[in-house]
């Protein structure tokens, strides 16, 4: 099942205010594309933080930098286009269907695990699936009369 990760983007606004306050050159290098942003930070929140530093302080040069150099205009515009091909998508797509199932499977899990341990919930999740295949274990008689059913 795959994890999708989440962002919180008061700490992801936070680490790249973190970053100008500590190396401002990095910062405009990353917001630039020139660097790759810290592990498990996004550049486009450097970006963005460099933007606005450039606007309160007024630096038009950093700004137009910005504007007409930076790799990640380029790649945002790429970006959008993507997630726009992707809002084309119809609602009632196989792929759509099965990641809603996915979601609320991986919801239901969590649900279940709250509070346990995760081997206590993974023993009780075992033994709730055992119950049930055992349930719907075919009997003789439904074998019987299958082969009754396909007999020509």
């Amino acid at each position: 099942m795959p994890q999708y990760l989440t962002k919180n983007m008061a700490e992801e606004s936070q680490k790249a205010l973190n970053l100008i306050s500590d190396n401002y050159g990095l910062a405009k290098d990353i917001a630039m594309g020139r660097e790759n942003a810290p592990k498990g930070m996004m550049p486009e929140s450097v970006f963005i933080a460099v933007e606005n530093k450039a606007l309160a302080e007024g630096d038009a040069k950093t700004l137009r930098e910005l504007a007409s150099q930076s790799e990640l205009i380029a790649e945002a515009t790429s970006m959008g286009q993507r997630i726009r091909m992707l809002g084309e998508r119809d609602p009632y797509s196989a792929i759509k269907k099965m990641t809603d199932v996915i979601r609320e499977r991986k919801k239901a899990v969590e649900k279940r695990l709250k509070g346990k341990s995760a081997n206590k919930a993974k023993e009780e999740i075992k033994q709730d699936l055992k119950k049930r295949l055992d349930k719907a274990k075919p009997t003789v008689r439904s074998w019987a009369s299958l082969i009754d059913q396909i007999t020509c």
